[in-house]
């Protein structure tokens, strides 16, 4: 009993600052950075793997990385996901403006059970690239809690 009122205590710890992080204000649409986030969390909604491909940078993650990180994000039974961006830092190895390390925690639903995870993207945009242009160049999921 103390362990099942732990383990439920944990999950709402966690799950409340999803919302209380979704209660503030987004930033412009027009910020190429959340457009992609954006699009992410759309995909996680869906459950569309396949899509997923087409936001990696073809010269960056490839392979078994790429497999890996989508099946770390996608569950084939979701109802419900959100994600919610908790930090972003300027990524060094690109120039100003068009790279970020990204911090994310993302709640996914399923009929019988959620899982939380953080998870770690580095994205960038190639050099004048239009807010679509974003791809994401590294990806590593930090925690999980299921």
């Amino acid at each position: 009993m103390r362990l099942g009122l732990a383990t439920l205590a944990l999950c709402l710890g966690l799950a409340l600052p999803l919302r209380v992080g979704a209660q503030t204000p987004a930033p412009p649409q027009t910020d190429g950075l959340r457009v992609l986030l954006t699009r992410l969390e759309r995909l996680l909604q869906t459950n569309d793997r396949d899509a997923f491909p087409e936001m990696l940078s073809t010269t960056a993650v490839t392979g078994d990385q790429a497999l890996q990180a989508t099946d770390d994000l996608f569950s084939y039974d979701s109802t419900r996901a959100v994600l919610v961006e908790r930090d972003r830092q300027p990524l060094m190895s690109a120039p100003p403006g068009d790279g970020y390390r990204v911090i994310t925690e993302i709640l996914i639903e399923t009929t019988a059970r959620a899982r939380v995870m953080t998870a770690r993207f580095d994205v960038r945009r190639p050099p004048g690239g239009d807010a679509n242009s974003w791809r994401i160049v590294d990806v590593e999921r930090l925690t999980l809690v299921q």
